[in-house]
């Protein structure tokens, strides 16, 4: 018995020995680390006494010795978005009142149909309290001289718009009013003032159309051109032909349309089959861009994979070739998407031709001349016999 408390007492030793090395070992563990943390901490003020700091008023950190640079735009259609739309809610508006005078006519022919349709109003007498029997004979006696006075054709077509307008009947101020014992005039009233009310909502379904179709922002220019000789575009060397056109923001650079896109289609009817009509892509070598630039100029490499390989402009004469453009946007301020389509004609092609440069630098000053936006230089002799 002993010994074997002799050996617990040696178990229970070793075991509080081996407990208060292990509350050691994590004692100086946390110490290490606090130590490692504040070293840290002053590596990282150290290393902010070195830097500079730079706030939202601050000087720029690099200073350029250029001057700034301009940009000019000149001669650019004028686009006026609120005055068009004005016109367009003028326009609505004159629609609307001419939809309203051809109604009242025909309402009013169809109120002459029927005799007696429309009465003069009896208004109230001019002393309600007064009972006297003179004063009831003098109000019926003006009543009835207001009833024999004829109703003319202006005075019906009148009660018609006003009924047309309001969707109700004021007789003190149309002075007419509807028989009871006339059910023709009583349904046609009826239908009237059914279409007064429905035509408040008029002006919210011009405002809708509107919204749907806003006015254009772009133009196209007049002419497609195919540069038969090598190219120097998009800072590359093009060894084929290209075919080129331009299309120009009128909001001007000041408001960029947003990821704008182009498309373009090749539409020819094939020698072979001139009942059908087909409809081949033309890739474009800088289709999209995050905002479109002011002026914009895309280009279609004439390659062994061009529809226009080797074709003439008499060939595509011969296939009524059409060039379909599409084109998709956002407008930055409205948040509405722009849907442009716009169509060249065979005539519109031109061979051998090129776009006069509308972009002058001088002296870091950029100027966009938009008066040369559809001019385009080619030499007499290039120009086609069918073509003058």
């Amino acid at each position: 018995s002993s010994s074997s408390s002799k050996s617990k007492s040696k178990t229970g030793g070793g075991s509080i020995n081996n407990g208060s090395g292990g509350g050691s070992a994590s004692s100086g563990g946390a110490e290490s680390g606090k130590r490692g943390l504040m070293d840290l901490f002053r590596f990282r003020a150290k290393q902010e006494e070195q830097e500079l700091v730079f706030g939202l008023d601050s000087p720029p950190p690099m200073h350029s010795n250029k001057p700034h640079e301009t940009f000019e735009v000149r001669n650019m259609p004028q686009h006026n978005a609120v005055t068009s739309f004005l016109l367009r809610i003028l326009a609505g508006i004159a629609f609307s009142v001419a939809i309203n005078l051809a109604l009242s006519l025909v309402f009013a022919l169809l109120f002459c149909l029927q005799s007696r349709g429309l009465v003069r109003a009896v208004l109230a007498p001019a002393h309600p309290h007064d009972t006297s029997a003179a004063t009831a004979a003098a109000d019926a006696k003006t009543a009835a001289a207001a009833a024999a006075v004829p109703i003319c054709f202006i005075e019906t077509v009148l009660f018609s718009a006003y009924v047309l307008v309001s969707g109700s009947n004021d007789p003190s101020l149309t002075g007419l009013a509807v028989s009871p014992q006339a059910p023709f005039s009583v349904t046609l009233f009826c239908i009237m003032a059914f279409l007064g009310r429905a035509c408040a909502f008029v002006p919210l379904i011009i405002m809708y159309f509107l919204q749907l179709n806003p006015a254009s922002c772009l133009t196209f220019s007049r002419w497609v051109v195919i540069n038969t000789s090598a190219s120097t575009l998009l800072g590359g060397d093009l060894q084929n032909p290209v075919l080129e056109f331009r299309i120009a923001n009128l909001l001007g650079f000041k408001r960029p349309l947003l990821q704008a896109q182009v498309a373009a289609s090749l539409n020819i009817r094939p020698r072979l089959a001139q009942e059908t009509r087909r409809f081949i892509p033309l890739k474009l070598l800088n289709p999209e861009q995050i905002t479109m630039p002011t002026a914009w100029t895309l280009t279609h490499e004439i390659d062994e994979s061009s529809p226009l390989r080797n074709e003439t402009w008499e060939q595509l004469d011969a296939q009524y070739a059409e060039i379909r453009i599409t084109f998709s946007g956002l407008n930055p301020r409205t948040h509405q998407q722009i849907h442009e389509i716009h169509l060249y004609k065979v005539e519109d092609i031109v061979f051998n031709a090129r776009f006069k440069n509308m972009i002058s630098r001088q002296n870091n000053h950029t100027v966009a001349d938009f008066a040369h936006f559809h001019t385009i230089l080619l030499k007499r002799e290039d120009l086609a016999p069918a073509r003058h």
